[in-house]
């Protein structure tokens, strides 16, 4: 009996897993180091781009302070935009 629960448990346990590995990656995903005009000057930024559900959500770092959350991140075709509040 503990053998077919140990199988059980396992077997629950690799279904995120397998779930996880048919998703398709969009190619925006990721962290994206970029560099930006910044009062005529060029800054370092940074980007980053996950799923969430059915859409996209990330973080962005202008050029100092802390990661700025991205509640949603709108794409069609191979064109994104987002709004931080």
């Amino acid at each position: 009996m503990n053998y077919f629960k140990g199988i059980l448990m396992i077997s629950i346990a690799l279904i995120p897993v397998v779930i996880k590995s048919q998703r398709e990656v969009s190619p925006i995903e990721g962290s994206w180091g970029i560099t930006i005009d910044h009062d005529g000057k060029e800054a370092a930024s940074w980007l980053e781009i996950k799923p969430w559900g059915f859409t996209k959500v990330g973080r962005f770092l202008h050029t100092g302070g802390y990661p700025r959350p991205i509640s949603v991140i709108n794409v069609k075709d191979d064109k994104f935009n987002f709004t931080i509040p």
